[in-house]
């Protein structure tokens, strides 16, 4: 790969590059960015991690959001195939965190990976009321049920 030399753009390594993302309770977190690498890398050469602490997300919502699970966390690897991938990755927060850690690593690179730092981080709160609007009404009917 040609040796280019961009500002904000760091060598991905077997050293996780961590970013900390402040959150709440039922937001919905997208974050985005690129990666640069040669066209014949490893589909997984590269992946970011998510760390939520001691909660574990269901299987299912993971799935839903092209996320996996195991011993290195919530994962998902990061796209390869072009010379300059952009990337985006959709996070729930369902549980009362005040922040999420967000790893880029190497994988199972042959050759470097590169990624942009200058990330963007947006929140949907339009979903987040939505659903906090939903679980209210569910409440409702649960109480309503009960009596």
């Amino acid at each position: 790969m040609e040796n280019m030399n961009i500002e904000n753009e760091i060598t991905l390594s077997n050293e996780p590059y961590n970013i900390d993302i402040p959150v709440k309770f039922h937001e919905r977190v997208r974050i985005s960015g690129y990666v640069r690498t040669t066209k014949d890398e490893n589909k997984d050469g590269a992946i970011i991690i998510f760390d939520l602490g001691d909660y574990q997300i269901d299987e299912n919502i993971l799935k839903d959001h092209g996320l996996k699970q195991s011993k290195i966390g919530i994962y998902r690897y990061l796209p390869m195939g072009k010379a300059f991938e952009v990337w985006s990755v959709d996070i729930f927060i369902p549980v009362k965190i005040k922040s999420i850690k967000v790893s880029f690593k190497a994988w199972k690179n042959k050759e470097e990976i590169m990624i942009g730092t200058d990330l963007t981080i947006s929140k949907d709160f339009s979903y987040s009321r939505l659903y906090k609007k939903l679980e209210l009404c569910i409440k409702e009917k649960e109480e309503v049920s009960i009596s």
